[in-house]
């Protein structure tokens, strides 16, 4: 691969910490304050709370979608590359096949 460094596995790097920003979103679900009482602005606080609450949730599946997405692209990157060298591998045979193996060159 001349990507440097990264390799197919190494895209776990990339898709762990994703999952985990989604996992630790939807666990401060569980541990949300109640609504405050604001007085005559409590309706707006409300509203406000309920938006932040909705973009939270999808920063949080999007972090998910996200770790699905790299993990689903390295096993299809692994999957091509292991088919390629397989093609490659199958035509190499053939050339010296057909070729005879001191012509191959």
């Amino acid at each position: 691969m001349s990507g440097g460094d990264l390799q197919v596995g190494n895209l776990s790097i990339v898709a762990a910490p994703l999952a985990q920003v989604s996992q630790d979103i939807l666990g401060l679900a569980s541990s949300a304050p109640e609504a405050p009482n604001a007085g005559p602005s409590t309706a707006h606080v409300g509203d406000f709370v309920s938006a932040l609450a909705r973009m939270i949730a999808l920063l949080s599946q999007t972090s998910a979608d996200l770790a699905d997405a790299v993990n689903i692209g390295g096993e299809n990157y692994f999957d091509t590359e292991q088919l390629n060298n397989i093609r490659l591998s199958a035509s190499e045979h053939r050339t010296q096949t057909f070729i005879g193996p001191s012509q191959a060159y």
